[in-house]
């Protein structure tokens, strides 16, 4: 009798997680809708039957997308899901519009290790994905005080030698904080992607980021 009352306690427990969980989810999609709607934006799911207008490939799968402009720049952010081998993993993308431009990648990878350390090669290796190592040009960083501290890709060398200006990359240092998002500027967009389920604290400073650096580099 004990062990069914154990069992019957746990299952109770389990269940009002699940409804607690569903509730949080749910409100703060409707924070996120409020939000879109209070930006003069709008919202899409797939009860909507729409698909944002601008930042979003056709066979990009999401689970729901807000659009908006900030600065007069338009805006999308998406959220969806992946599944590999039994594991889940929800995942956010923020992007901006940007000048059309040779694509362009920048991480805050440090403060570690000095650049031919151990330490900053194994950040390399992990927080930058594979793809971009494998399919753009390493740029190097002029400043020796920061090599330690970003990672830089790009697809045309002499671009980046023109718009990466040292203050542009004083000001990068400065103000993304270490192992935050990678920025991809390419294609009309500047774009990030974030592990976690979209929050309008993390749509907001995203964009801002993503704004700034899209800004630094049309100068």
């Amino acid at each position: 009798m004990i062990a069914l009352w154990l069992m019957l306690g746990i299952v109770v427990i389990v269940l009002i997680g699940l409804v607690v969980a569903l509730v949080s989810r749910k409100k703060g999609r409707d924070d996120l809708r409020a939000f879109a709607t209070s930006q003069g934006g709008r919202w899409h799911d797939s009860s909507s039957g729409t698909r944002p207008g601008f930042g979003v490939r056709p066979d990009e799968r999401y689970t729901f997308a807000l659009e908006f402009g900030r600065q007069g720049v338009p805006v999308v952010a998406f959220q969806g899901v992946d599944t590999v081998g039994g594991d889940t993993t929800v995942w956010h993308k923020v992007r901006v519009g940007a000048p059309m431009t040779p694509r362009l990648c920048l991480y805050k990878i440090g403060p570690v290790d000095r650049p031919d350390s151990p330490m900053h090669q194994m950040m390399l290796r992990t927080y930058i994905p594979a793809s971009v190592s494998r399919e753009l040009a390493e740029w190097p960083v002029p400043d020796p005080a920061l090599r330690p501290l970003i990672a830089v890709y790009t697809a045309d060398p002499r671009f980046a030698d023109t718009v990466l200006t040292p203050a542009f990359l004083h000001w990068y240092t400065g103000a993304v904080p270490p192992l935050s998002p990678g920025i991809d500027v390419g294609d009309g967009v500047a774009s990030s992607r974030i592990t976690g389920p979209m929050s309008i604290a993390s749509v907001t400073q995203v964009t801002d980021r993503l704004l700034a650096v899209a800004h630094g580099i049309a100068r």
